[in-house]
């Protein structure tokens, strides 16, 4: 099972989109910050994740999240979709 995931940045509200097969690793390393977008932007914290069976699936989804880059309109989707059961934040 894969996973798109979004992150927020607690220190500066920034969102990371992504996708992997072991969200628990994944988060633990960005919160390491050996990555140079991660870096400043620590601690991130999980708020939004949806599975899907297969890596093509997860990574279309992450790249039409990219596509958008308009944070309002991403919250929305965020909240409307855990409200009708079709993704799970965190």
């Amino acid at each position: 099972m894969y996973f798109f995931y979004i992150l927020e940045s607690e220190k500066t509200g920034n969102y990371y989109y992504g996708f992997t097969n072991d969200l628990t690793r994944r988060l633990f390393e960005h919160n390491r910050g050996n990555q140079g977008y991660d870096r400043g932007r620590i601690p991130w914290k999980l708020i939004y994740k949806e599975s899907y069976r297969t890596e093509t699936e997860a990574r279309n989804r992450e790249k039409h999240f990219k596509q958008l880059k308009n944070k309002r309109y991403i919250k929305e989707i965020i909240r409307g979709a855990s409200s009708i059961g079709r993704a799970t934040p965190s």
